[in-house]
């Protein structure tokens, strides 16, 4: 199993300590350091995933030619990830998010970013992707907003994707899903269903109708809305249904999008039925043990499917 990886590029830090008292200069608790580490975020999160999967994964996008970047492009090389596609640009910042902790639980958060993408770099990852796309059973585009996922580059990706049959999976984000036209599946959660088409879903009907309406308006073929603890509902273009979730104590819901496309990617490419509603049922398990951990989780590499 091949799979390109399109997307956001990130390091998750956590920096853990204990908190005993206040600033004597403002109101605002004091962390005494105690440790911290770093995991792959974002895209990378989702290629993780899939590598632990038993997916061969080829992640695209870019990084800086700075400290974070030379974390991330160690760690990928310990995890025996291919680093081939990834552009280093000395013009660059990575992206990072560094997140503040006490006794697991979040104090703040602190973003580096840069946000943008100019036609050089669109080019190269499309150039990136033709090369390799002839290898691959799938693509995954793993949107956080940060500009490899623009409507340029991805109605490229996914033209190419469709003349040559294979899938797109796309995790999104923000409201301009007219970049993921004509892709096979889309998996938006809850608040982002609600604010790309400007409703408050609430019941059952409410969440179908919004599938069916998300994947007819932008000719998507499933739509598959995550809904937490409450599970998913899905239109696969015939029938909409609803999975639950069974009940679970959420510590974190940090990384749970990703695990959930990632289950479902590689499930339903893998398997021989290519059965949507099965592959969400895994998935949605998957996801729901994540949650119970803190910090950004990859999935063991004992479960394999």
């Amino acid at each position: 199993m091949h799979s390109i990886i399109i997307g956001d590029l990130m390091l998750d830090q956590y920096i853990f300590g204990e908190v005993n008292r206040i600033s004597p200069e403002a109101p605002v608790l004091v962390l005494s350091y105690k440790d911290n580490y770093h995991v792959l975020g974002g895209a990378l999160n989702v290629s993780h995933n899939l590598h632990n999967l038993g997916t061969n994964v080829l992640p695209i996008g870019i990084i800086g030619d700075d400290n974070s970047g030379k974390k991330i492009l160690k760690i990928l090389e310990k995890e025996s990830i291919n680093i081939d596609n990834i552009l280093v640009s000395d013009n660059h910042i990575t992206s990072e998010k560094t997140r503040f902790a006490s006794s697991n639980h979040h104090l703040l958060r602190l973003d580096k970013e840069q946000i943008g993408i100019n036609q050089k770099w669109n080019d190269y990852f499309f150039e990136r992707f033709l090369e390799n796309s002839s290898k691959i059973d799938f693509l995954l585009i793993s949107d956080y907003g940060k500009g490899v996922c623009n409507t340029k580059l991805l109605n490229r990706v996914i033209e190419s994707c469709n003349k040559k049959n294979i899938n797109v999976f796309v995790d999104p984000k923000g409201k301009n899903y007219r970049k993921y036209r004509n892709s096979f599946c889309i998996t938006p959660n809850k608040n982002e269903a609600q604010s790309v088409l400007g409703k408050t879903l609430i019941t059952n009907r409410d969440f179908e109708n919004a599938a069916i309406e998300i994947a007819q308006k932008y000719n998507i073929k499933n739509c598959i809305i995550t809904r937490g603890g409450n599970g998913l509902t899905c239109y696969d273009s015939k029938k909409t249904f609803n999975i639950k979730t069974k009940k679970i104590n959420v510590f974190d819901v940090s990384g749970a999008g990703d695990t959930f496309i990632s289950v479902l990617s590689h499930y339903y490419s893998k398997s021989k039925n290519k059965s949507i509603k099965k592959a969400c049922e895994i998935a949605n398990i998957e996801a729901g043990k994540s949650v119970q951990y803190f910090g950004t989780q990859s999935i063991n590499k004992k479960y394999r499917y």
